[in-house]
């Protein structure tokens, strides 16, 4: 979900109208805002994003400890994380650089809240707080970028910075829970993306599939 260029991410904005079903079609609004990898003095660094390219990792459903939950496992990247069970699998071309992408199911007041999981390979280990920093400071360079909380947790035994923000692409207000985590020489950035209006309504969600997220051993 994100292409590094010179040692900086881009943040894109993509609008498509997917048939869902037998369903309408409906706006989607994904907004890809990775965090900004701190590259010191150590050069470009390229982007991991889910291995080779043109690579789809084969999804294994499995049961999950949450109730109505389902387990999501990617052997080639070593990672797992559940999501609601009506909750589907996104489209690979609107999310290229993602590992896994994921949507609801109904669209909330005509943006459909979505989820996406990328990764950083790093050249060196560096604390999550480094990284979450350098992020910062590409961040508050997008349009009406207005930071909302900021706190250190513990996603598995791995420690994390979660964020929650909200900027104005094409002047429409986007809502934005992003959780960083580094793992020795790997970051992972998993990010939750709705609208203001939809926040109460997703915001357990997001905390449950953050929760259970895990880096396989």
């Amino acid at each position: 979900l994100a292409v590094l260029r010179s040692g900086e991410r881009q943040g894109r904005s993509i609008r498509a109208n997917q048939a869902r079903g037998e369903q309408n079609m409906k706006k989607l609004s994904v907004i890809i805002v990775p965090l900004l990898l701190l590259t010191l003095t150590l050069g470009t660094i390229g982007c991991g994003g889910g291995g080779e390219p043109g690579t789809t990792p084969t999804p294994k459903p499995a049961a999950s400890p949450v109730a109505d939950y389902v387990n999501y496992e990617d052997e080639l990247n070593g990672v797992s994380i559940s999501h609601p069970e009506d909750w589907e699998i996104a489209p690979e071309q609107l999310f290229p650089d993602a590992i896994v992408a994921f949507w609801a199911p109904e669209a909330c007041s005509e943006f459909v809240t979505n989820f996406n999981l990328i990764n950083e390979e790093l050249p060196s280990p560096i604390s999550v707080e480094t990284y979450f920093e350098a992020g910062k400071r590409y961040l508050r360079n997008l349009e009406g970028y207005a930071p909302i909380s900021e706190k250190a947790v513990t996603i598995n035994s791995v420690s994390a910075i979660k964020q929650v923000c909200t900027w104005k692409p094409e002047g429409e207000t986007i809502q934005l829970m992003q959780v960083c985590l580094v793992d020795d020489t790997t970051a992972w950035i998993l990010s939750f993306t709705t609208i203001p209006a939809c926040w109460d309504q997703y915001k357990t969600t997001f905390d449950t599939m953050a929760e259970t997220f895990q880096v396989l051993d």
